[in-house]
């Protein structure tokens, strides 16, 4: 993988699975913020996730990765419109693709 200067402009995707209890529906946007460099290419993490509400509801969720030895924490939020809880373990795979 290859470590990514600040002048780039990088595109990061997402897929996550989840394990946990309870039952939630949502629809609206989420965002994310994060600590660490980026790295073109694959990347696995792992952590914890919360979601609930009724009407109202949001998400959240924080993953790390110490892949390299690079520390990376990262937390996604999302608000919307929803139903229901749930909470557990989170496993996401990212892939970045940047652009001079």
């Amino acid at each position: 993988m290859t470590t990514l200067s600040s002048e780039q402009i990088c595109l990061v995707t997402q897929i996550c699975s989840t394990f946990g209890v309870g039952l939630f529906g949502n629809l609206g946007i989420s965002g994310s913020i994060g600590t660490g460099s980026l790295c073109e290419g694959i990347t696995q993490a792992g952590g914890v996730f919360v979601e609930g509400g009724a009407g109202i509801a949001g998400s959240g969720s924080i993953t790390t990765d110490g892949e390299g030895g690079n520390s990376l924490l990262k937390g996604i939020i999302g608000i919307g419109i929803g139903i229901g809880g749930a909470g557990g373990v989170i496993s996401c795979f990212s892939r970045t693709f940047c652009f001079n």
